[in-house]
């Protein structure tokens, strides 16, 4: 991939490999309806599902571990607040929401990690508690209940199905369900796609499995891990990590859907970019597409960096044009790293917190809002794993604020 000349915070274009695919096969039907009766899942024994990483699991678990001694630097809030006018105070956004209810969520799935995802439409929400999806009211009562692996059985037999997310579709009031999919020889992977009829998730939907190893239509022997998922008022954005059959990783992909053609179930064809790369030439890892909120005529797409110091924002223009067009910048933050893990109360098992690849992206009236694991200093002898978020001023090029805090530093309100 070529891209000319920048520093950081200006925009250069790029020029990444990129192809068009070959149509797919149109989207195959399945009613919810079938499923209604079927409150509840059965709850498997505890199995781990592999997490692709940027680097081996040898140096990923020494990394861990000397993430917990690896600062001596004790975290001060006040340096991670950055505030331009237009920001909102973090009190404000504490004190805002209003809950009508409070209801438990979907029991556990016994999948670790959980991958646990939620979106809300006008009457129903939506719960992804990995291996589990369930359809409830505003009231919390369950409506439906299915095993993701029954559900896109019709598209994709005995996949094991990872990094489940779901996202309501303002634009067109449809729900969309997002995973990955790999065979259970771990040789070839697919993305699983579903898309609601009407805005009623208790009806039809349409279903697909994409071959993820494609790169456009050209063909490779890696495999798909890790799954970003966004959307604007024209395409839906898939992002991986690519990995070969020693668990390699190669490079991130994005992959762009015409959502015109997802409305109607058609056959989907698919314009793929690949080896997408930081403005220095480093790798990206865990590319992450925003869920857009407005039409600015942009799609936006953040990553955090190996070496801790900066984000790349992505701008993606044209999406559905044969050559769609690509540019990227570096965003300088203030320095963050990997995250022990967390340890429980009377307990020796840790909780695994993941590396600092972002989780999701979220675009309004101007701004990129993201989240990720890092690691936090409060003075203690050793680092704990915390929060650490984002918003971004998408014209400036700048943090408008840039914050870290964990469950001791929340306001006692959130913390319930």
């Amino acid at each position: 991939m070529k891209s000319t000349s920048e520093n950081k915070g200006t925009w250069s274009f790029v020029e990444a490999e990129g192809m068009r695919s070959r149509p797919s096969v149109s989207g195959l039907v399945i009613n919810a309806r079938d499923f209604t009766a079927r409150l509840s899942v059965p709850v498997p024994g505890r199995h781990f599902l592999a997490v692709g990483r940027e680097t081996n699991n040898q140096e990923y678990a020494r990394l861990k571990e000397t993430a917990q001694t690896g600062s001596s630097q004790k975290t001060d809030q006040s340096e991670h607040q950055q505030a331009d006018t237009l920001s909102i105070r973090t009190a404000a956004i504490f004190s805002t929401p209003r809950l009508p209810s409070d209801f438990a969520g979907l029991h556990n799935s016994g999948r670790s990690p959980a991958d646990c995802s939620v979106a809300a439409g006008p009457s129903h929400l939506i719960m992804i508690t990995g291996t589990t999806w369930a359809v409830m009211d505003k009231a919390g009562h369950q409506l439906l209940c299915s095993d993701l692996a029954t559900w896109f059985s019709d598209v994709s037999n005995e996949a094991i199905i990872g990094n489940p997310k779901v996202i309501y579709d303002q634009f067109c009031g449809r729900w969309m369900i997002a995973a990955c999919g790999r065979s259970t020889d771990g040789k070839s992977s697919c993305f699983l796609f579903s898309v609601s009829q009407t805005r009623n998730p208790l009806g039809a939907w349409w279903n697909w499995a994409l071959d993820a190893s494609l790169n456009g239509a050209g063909e490779t022997n890696l495999v798909a891990e890790g799954l970003g998922f966004g959307l604007d008022n024209s395409a839906v954005y898939l992002t991986t990590n690519l990995f070969d059959d020693t668990g390699a990783f190669q490079y991130a992909k994005l992959r762009i859907l015409s959502k015109s053609a997802l409305l109607a179930g058609e056959a989907l064809q698919w314009w793929d970019s690949w080896n997408l790369r930081n403005p220095d030439d480093s790798a990206i890892f865990g590319i992450q597409p925003a869920h857009t909120f407005g039409t600015p005529g942009i799609a936006y797409l953040l990553n955090a960096t190996s070496e801790g110091q900066s984000l790349t924002q992505w701008r993606l223009t044209q999406p559905l044009s044969e050559s769609p067009k690509l540019s990227r910048r570096a965003i300088p933050t203030v320095g963050y790293q990997l995250a022990p893990n967390a340890r429980q109360p009377d307990s020796r098992i840790e909780i695994e917190t993941g590396d600092t690849r972002l989780i999701n992206v979220v675009f309004r009236n101007g701004l990129l809002w993201t989240a990720h694991t890092v690691a936090a200093n409060w003075g203690e002898a050793d680092n704990v794993s915390a929060i650490q978020w984002f918003q971004i001023n998408t014209g400036a090029g700048i943090i408008s604020q840039q914050r870290i805090t964990d469950i001791l530093h929340l306001p006692i309100s959130v913390r319930r």
